[in-house]
């Protein structure tokens, strides 16, 4: 069975761009490839069961994942 990460638009790219240092901004380009991914749901998923991770995933910084969890929370 083939894991949702194989179908990431991201395969392949340097993942450097998606771990930049402590205060960089998130790189546009990064958005566009998470808005058109088609796993981009399991990806989002995968990090919000995941405080402690770090990086962009789904086009999300760890900040904002912090936000929906809290959203999820209280909903």
């Amino acid at each position: 069975m083939s894991d949702w990460r194989d179908s990431a638009n991201c395969l392949g790219i340097n993942t450097e761009l998606f771990f930049p240092d402590k205060g960089n901004n998130l790189d546009r380009s990064i958005v566009r490839i998470c808005k058109a991914c088609e796993v981009q749901k399991e990806c989002l998923e995968f990090a919000l069961s995941r405080p402690d991770i770090v990086g962009f995933w789904a086009g999300t910084t760890g900040r904002q994942r912090q936000k929906l969890r809290v959203l999820k929370i209280a909903s």
